[in-house]
């Protein structure tokens, strides 16, 4: 034994497997050469308290061994709270939409798609960072039962981000619930994300630049583009771009994107920041459908305005015809356009005997729908006569000089002006300007090769607005406004969570409404009793007054309790009023 103390004690960390459960358990062993043997003895061996489960690559902690005395004191009873409200919401949405099968058709490794809905679960019912996640699953049962922690988060970032076979299973699964098979209609939405410190020292710099930033700090961002389906309302799925890409081109990849995810044959819903007659032509010579809203500051899209109508009047004098007034909105009124609207490009690959850069030409059926908001008008035109007359005013005051050139662009075109005699300044308006000028107000043009009706293209555009909306709120409840992690791939892992929340969100947000509906049907369906209508009144009302974070807030309190012995096993929950069993009544139906 002396001699041993001559060579170090060498310490490692081994992982032994238990062949019935897979399980590695972690072992701390002590070695120490000895020279008589010429090889390295053990002289102790003990469990750390971690294990790695099957199919994980990180460890947990192992749960504490009871001592004899105090499991016996135990064996016969064991119990167990949990808060089961919220998360049941969050879970039959899901199950719904058909989000977590997708999750774990796309992530066959249990662990990982058990911790992506865990922590996408986690993000839904709290909005916080995933700092509280370990304190926040010792009251809530989470889909990985082994247990989350901050660490375990971020490395599940990292693992996603890494796993682009992964993301990209995911978003095709996604695709198949858009809810139309014929043809789905999908629109996408640009985010921008802030920065600091210009993405320096990490790795969000490649991807961290100068661009438009929605927020207005001033700071270095990396934009997301989500794509989403008009027809379910559900997420499909997002792209990473660097900030000082505009989201003009932000759809290059559009069309192989969604031949990818097995959109055969997609409706496209945009907004006119990415509006250009290159993006029109893209989906054109790809034969795919679209419906976006245009600019009228092209002079291809404005020409038809001012263009002869059949009885010798200019097409925008039809707008106060009572044939063009919109059927669902009266503030509305609409005059059509369709065209064969020719179109020039340069070959990119000599075929079918046109040679490389030749010049190639088609024309092709576009419907231009343009529309008059009267209510818009009427304040457009009130707030231009209001800047109108305080420009006047500074004029005539003398303030050109504390003009910059923006504003004295604006006072030529609309105002000329002159020293008269006693040192006064003359203003004179151009009124022909200003006529011009509010004859487009209020107009607005949506651009289609597939809607014939005004109408039909005015509807899609609003759901399309209307879930636009929806999303802008969600995100911002979903720990969206800042990266907090330091590598695009994290960052990218990270989306990948919040993607999945943000399907859970409006899920949910459809159903409470779906529910709202439903009440307000029953508290007018005079076949029930006085009473009962009176209480799906006042359900309505309450449910209305609602957020859907004060939604899930309110029913987190619901607790269930579990007790077993060695008779029986008991469970209960916590009670609850009336009106909110009428409400989990309604929105757990799903009759309809």
């Amino acid at each position: 034994m002396a001699a041993r103390k001559e060579f170090p004690v060498k310490v490692r960390r081994v992982a032994v497997t238990n062949k019935k459960t897979g399980v590695k358990y972690i072992e701390e062993r002590r070695y120490q050469y000895d020279p008589a043997k010429g090889y390295n003895v053990l002289l102790s061996s003990r469990r750390t308290g971690e294990k790695i489960l099957e199919g994980e690559t990180v460890t947990t902690r192992c749960r504490p061994k009871k001592k004899p005395a105090e499991a016996a004191q135990t064996a016969e009873l064991s119990a167990k709270r949990t808060r089961v409200g919220a998360l049941d919401l969050i879970r039959h949405a899901g199950a719904v939409a058909g989000l977590e099968s997708s999750v774990r058709r796309a992530y066959p490794n249990g662990g990982t798609s058990e911790k992506l809905l865990s922590v996408s679960q986690y993000l839904v019912a709290t909005g916080e960072t995933v700092h509280n996640v370990e304190a926040w699953q010792c009251e809530h049962d989470l889909p990985y039962e082994a247990g989350l922690s901050e660490d375990i988060c971020y490395d599940l970032f990292h693992e996603l981000g890494l796993d682009e076979s992964g993301s990209q299973s995911l978003f095709r699964e996604l695709a198949r619930t858009a809810g139309n098979d014929e043809q789905p209609a999908i629109a996408f939405d640009s985010t921008s994300h802030s920065v600091y410190g210009n993405g320096n020292g990490n790795g969000l710099k490649p991807y961290a630049r100068q661009g438009f930033n929605k927020d207005g700090d001033g700071l270095d961002i990396y934009k997301i583009i989500t794509f989403y389906s008009l027809d379910s309302g559900l997420p499909v799925s997002f792209e990473l771009q660097p900030g000082n890409i505009p989201d003009v081109i932000s759809l290059v990849n559009a069309v192989p994107r969604a031949k990818a995810y097995g959109l055969k044959n997609p409706e496209f819903c945009l907004d006119n920041g990415v509006f250009s007659k290159e993006n029109v032509l893209r989906f054109l010579r790809k034969h795919f459908k679209f419906t976006i809203l245009a600019t009228l500051k092209h002079a291809w899209i404005y020409k038809h305005l001012d263009s002869a109508a059949d009885d010798g009047t200019k097409l925008r004098d039809h707008f106060s015809r009572y044939a063009s007034q919109c059927p669902f909105d009266e503030k509305i009124s609409a005059v059509s356009v369709s065209e064969m609207t020719p179109f020039e490009w340069k070959r990119q690959r000599t075929r079918n005997g046109v040679a490389a850069g030749d010049t190639e030409s088609k024309s092709f059926r576009l419907y231009f729908h343009y529309f008059r908001n009267n209510a818009r008008a009427v304040m457009e035109a009130s707030a231009f006569h209001t800047k109108l007359k305080s420009y006047e005013m500074s004029l005539a005051a003398g303030k050109e000089n504390e003009m910059d050139d923006a504003e004295l662009e604006f006072a030529h075109r609309y105002f000329s002006w002159k020293r008269v005699r006693g040192g006064g300044i003359k203003v004179i308006p151009n009124e022909e300007a200003i006529l011009a000028a509010q004859k487009d107000f209020g107009i607005f043009v949506i651009l289609s090769n597939l809607h014939a009706s005004p109408w039909d293209a005015l509807r899609r555009y609003r759901c399309r607005n209307d879930i636009e909306t929806s999303y802008r709120v969600v995100k911002s409840d979903l720990d969206g406004r800042k990266p907090r992690v330091w590598t695009m791939t994290s960052v990218r892992g990270k989306e990948i969570c919040r993607h999945v929340a943000l399907g859970y969100r409006f899920v949910l947000q459809s159903m409470m409404e779906r529910t709202a509906q439903e009440a307000e049907r029953r508290a007018n369906d005079e076949s029930l009793g006085k009473t009962v209508r009176k209480q799906y009144e006042k359900l309505t009302a309450w449910i209305r007054s609602m957020t859907l974070k004060q939604l899930l807030d309110w029913f987190d309190c619901v607790e269930r309790v579990e007790v077993r012995n060695r008779v029986a096993q008991y469970r209960w929950s916590t009670e609850t009023t009336a009106r909110d069993q009428m409400f989990l009544e309604l929105f757990f139906d799903e009759s309809d």
